[in-house]
């Protein structure tokens, strides 16, 4: 389980914008990551990951999801940035 700060990518400080990018991470990429707050976080934009068990035959194949989920989120922040918001 690792800790992440996605506290950029959300179009303001709300948990209401913490459940928009987790909802967009989902139905955008398949992402099933918890939001902060179902963990006590006590600030909106924590996500926490959980790697199940898969055998990955190289480090490339670990990373890939990695790398996809930080273009998704770029693109994501980009359009938003287009569309007015943060």
């Amino acid at each position: 389980m690792a800790w992440v700060d996605f506290r950029s990518f959300l179009r303001e400080d709300s948990w209401e914008a913490e459940n928009e990018l987790w909802e967009e991470l989902y139905k955008e990429c398949g992402w099933m990551i918890k939001r902060g707050r179902e963990f006590a976080s006590s600030e909106p934009g924590w996500f926490c990951v959980i790697l199940t068990s898969q055998n990955f035959v190289d480090e490339d194949q670990m990373c890939a999801p990695f790398e996809e989920l930080k273009k998704r989120l770029g693109q994501w922040k980009e359009q938003r940035a287009a569309a007015g918001g943060n």
